[in-house]
């Protein structure tokens, strides 16, 4: 009995002592990350990440995770995983690698590091709602995303988009928008830890799913001669008027007098509305005339406030006296100076050259100007009186208006050196491609002014306002037209603009007041009832306030 019941006594003691202190389960063994000396692991570290690579190419679940094995001294190996930020894509990620983890590298598995969440699902479906928006992108299907298992240049894992292109500029664009806009905006912020977004193709690009692939040459295309592709360009950019204000400039890059490869920079309006419609038309362009798909296009245009330009001239240029009669309707590009002649090569390897490929005017001291600088013209389009009026129009241009203009434009390159000019052509031809020396037509003013009254009557402003403008062009000395302008101005409520008008037009010294006389004021006498008299008393105010007068 004694020895019974010390038997039984010593098993219920070695229970307690199971209960007390149980024993620790694998996994959580597993997931440690100290381990005893006597569990290191003996897997081979290559042949893990071969296995874990493999797998994670051939599951479609497991696109866009990663498992990246790195060894510890004196610990073993260790796994960090990348899941998808999809809780549901994610945490089936996070089950399956883990999973595989353990079937490959065994029970004797060290650790798992940290866990990193990235949101691929939603940059996949970023690129998919942007690229149905943007033309540029027009045909990009991206099917999934995986990580690259080669490093890039800074060390950092890449990840590699997969579908296809229809054309080779689509790339950079692509990858220009996933890394600088479209995975900050997803994952909140730049490039999240150490991820990158790479788009770049296999070296093949035969297809299947092993990156974006480009479309293939054309068998037997020819890649277009630099010349050649340039005088197509400008042809068709001088036939659409919607490409006014852009260019194209055609770079070759040579060895020797073989032609290597072919660039393409666009230069668009900084305007966004007219911009964005000009680069997609120029884009269009360069591949309508390049069978080969070999040409390289810029992935970010030249941005230039031309249309700015334009409406800073026809403002200015409405009431100032030494451009009275002037009139600009269109800015373009140009390869030619104002007299109409190429200016001469300068001799040096690195002369910069128009779109048309004619070296620009460069000034004596020039002539080490780098690569990196775009010289063009910049010619204005319009009437003018004389020739006189034109050469103070292109002073101005240079050396005060195009300045102040491309200083405030935050979208204007810097890299551009635009020369204002202007052909200057003797004829009265409408039609001509330059500023057309034109007379006065005091009939076609008289019949604009009459429509411009006609318009202010009905209290459409806006039409009046362009009749009277066009007016004044037509007869610059007919200061009636001018203050029925300031009075449409002040209908509008742009009575700053209106009162520069009228301070312009203020007497100085002994000079009569051209409000004061009898042409101006009989003409005003239409401007009265309740809608007009206070049109007309607010135009007595600023005359008053021009002149100081109590």
């Amino acid at each position: 009995m004694s020895r019974g019941r010390f038997n039984l006594t010593a098993s219920a003691i070695c229970w307690a002592a199971i209960l007390v202190c149980p024993v620790r389960p694998i996994a959580a063994l597993q997931d440690a990350n100290q381990i005893p000396a006597d569990a290191q692991p003996n897997v081979d570290e290559a042949k893990l990440r071969g296995s874990l690579s493999k797998e994670i190419r051939q599951n479609k679940e497991l696109r866009g995770s990663w498992a990246k094995v790195i060894v510890e001294a004196e610990k073993g190996l260790r796994v960090d995983l990348v899941i998808d930020a999809d809780d549901k894509l994610g945490s089936q990620q996070d089950k399956l690698l883990r999973e595989r983890v353990r079937e490959y590298a065994g029970a004797k598995f060290s650790a798992f590091g940290p866990t990193l969440k990235l949101p691929v699902q939603a940059l996949l479906a970023k690129i998919g709602t942007e690229a149905r928006k943007d033309p540029l992108l027009t045909g990009v299907q991206v099917r999934d995303a995986t990580f690259n298992s080669s490093r890039n240049a800074e060390g950092k894992l890449s990840l590699r988009l997969n579908g296809s292109l229809q054309n080779r500029d689509q790339l950079e664009i692509l990858r220009k928008l996933c890394n600088e806009k479209w995975w900050p905006e997803v994952a909140g912020a730049p490039l999240a830890a150490s991820t990158v977004i790479d788009t770049a193709p296999p070296a093949n690009s035969t297809g299947g799913d092993d990156g974006l692939v480009v479309p293939p040459k054309t068998p037997g295309a020819a890649p277009p001669q630099e010349s050649h592709l340039r005088s197509q360009l400008l042809k068709a950019i001088q036939k659409n008027p919607e490409l006014k204000g852009s260019w194209a400039l055609v770079k070759a890059e040579r060895e020797g007098e073989l032609q290597k490869s072919l660039q393409v920079i666009l230069i668009v309006d900084s305007d966004s509305s007219i911009g964005s419609k000009q680069e997609t038309e120029l884009r269009n362009l360069v591949r309508q005339f390049d069978n080969s798909n070999t040409v390289l296009i810029g992935t970010k245009p030249e941005k230039l406030p031309v249309t700015a330009l334009l409406k800073k001239i026809q403002i200015q240029t409405e009431d100032n006296p030494h451009l009275l009669g002037i009139r600009v309707h269109e800015i373009s590009f140009s390869n030619r100076n104002a007299t109409g002649q190429s200016s001469p090569k300068p001799a040096t390897a690195k002369a910069t050259t128009t779109g048309a490929g004619v070296p620009a005017k460069e000034p004596a001291d020039s002539q080490d100007q780098s690569d990196d600088k775009i010289k063009l013209y910049l010619k204005l389009t319009g009437t003018a009186l004389n020739t006189a009026q034109v050469q103070i129009l292109i002073a101005l241009c240079n050396d005060k208006w195009w300045p102040e203009i491309r200083n405030a434009d935050q979208g204007s390159s810097k890299k551009v050196n635009l020369t204002i000019d202007a052909i200057i052509l003797r004829d009265t031809s409408n039609n001509s491609d330059g500023m057309v020396l034109h007379a006065p037509a005091k009939e076609t003013a008289a019949g604009n002014f009459q429509v411009g009254m006609d318009a202010f009557l009905k209290q459409d402003y806006e039409k009046s306002l362009t009749s009277f403008t066009l007016a004044s062009q037509e007869d610059p000395n007919r200061m009636d037209f001018k203050y029925w302008r300031i009075a449409t101005l002040i209908a509008l409520k742009k009575h700053d603009r209106a009162q520069e008008i009228v301070n312009r037009l203020a007497p100085s010294g002994n000079q009569v007041n051209p409000y004061r006389t009898s042409e101006v004021q009989r003409s005003l006498e239409r401007l009265n009832g309740s809608i007009r008299t206070p049109i007309r008393q607010e135009l007595e105010l600023m005359v008053r306030q021009a002149v100081h007068m109590p």
